[in-house]
């Protein structure tokens, strides 16, 4: 099947033969998918498949990736970037859509990621002490700033003003770590006893015994509590991701792809 769209006067093929822009596989895999079902692409097709190009070695890391900012329906925005056919997103609620990402309205609104980390299907990258998740934050809403967390239970989570968890059960909280509104912030588990935070350039080591997998499914902007109810985050992200556990020097180059982006799409660069 060919496509054919045309970008600031430059003529863009794919699905075959690829004219003036070479496309890279998972950018064209990904334009497929959404024009398969009719979802809206988004008009900023060359930054796009630059960042693709630029992040390849840590998408191959990943289970799951979701570019929320820039234009593109919300059908393309709630695809999995390192595979559209699995873990497409559901938007539930009062979500505020932008340019500049998806910011939730503190009351109802989120996103169920439908990715269950304790069904572990075959190849799956995101493991009981080799695992991240992680997101960047374009503004901290004043109140109610939860990242992520599950349906039920007490799962792993990143909440910007208190203690975070990952494959650790009720237990084994993790301080806070992100100490500003803007940027990279990710939480990794790295061994049966090891955990990393990282916001923006800062490091930060920890250590908590590691329990088990979710078995629920993650949502982004709501996390279950111990009051046995949801909260929900009103938080502006960008972008959000889940796997293996990335080295130092990948968050940086993942940093750095993603400032490159936004400067391309007339964004402040604020990873």
């Amino acid at each position: 099947m060919f496509r054919t769209l045309t970008f600031n006067n430059r003529i863009i093929t794919y699905g075959g033969s690829i004219l003036q822009t070479q496309l890279d596989p998972l950018t064209s895999t990904l334009l497929d998918y959404a024009g398969d079902f009719g979802y809206q692409l988004p008009t900023n097709i060359i930054a796009l498949n630059g960042l693709i190009k630029a992040i390849n070695p840590i998408l191959d890391k990943l289970d799951l990736m979701y570019l929320f900012n820039a234009n593109g329906d919300v059908n393309f925005r709630t695809l999995n970037v390192v595979n559209p056919e699995m873990y497409k997103a559901s938007a539930f609620g009062g979500l505020i859509w932008s340019e500049s990402g998806v910011k939730g309205n503190g009351t109802n609104g989120y996103l169920d990621t439908n990715f269950n980390p304790s069904l572990a299907p075959v190849g799956q990258k995101y493991q009981i002490n080799n695992a991240s998740m992680g997101a960047i934050i374009d503004k901290r809403g004043s109140t109610n700033a939860v990242v992520n967390g599950i349906i039920t239970g007490f799962g792993g989570r990143i909440n910007i003003t208190e203690n975070s968890r990952i494959n650790s059960g009720s237990s084994g909280l993790f301080p806070a770590f992100i100490t500003g509104a803007t940027g990279l912030s990710v939480l990794q588990r790295i061994s049966d006893t090891d955990l990393v935070g990282i916001f923006r350039d800062v490091e930060t080591l920890g250590s908590t015994p590691s329990f088990g997998l979710d078995a629920s499914n993650r949502l982004i902007l709501a996390r279950y509590n111990t009051a046995s109810v949801m909260n929900y985050g009103a938080v502006l992200l960008s972008m959000y991701f889940e796997g293996a556990a990335l080295t130092f020097a990948e968050s940086q180059t993942l940093r750095a792809a993603f400032n490159n982006y936004l400067v391309n799409i007339n964004q402040t660069p604020i990873a």
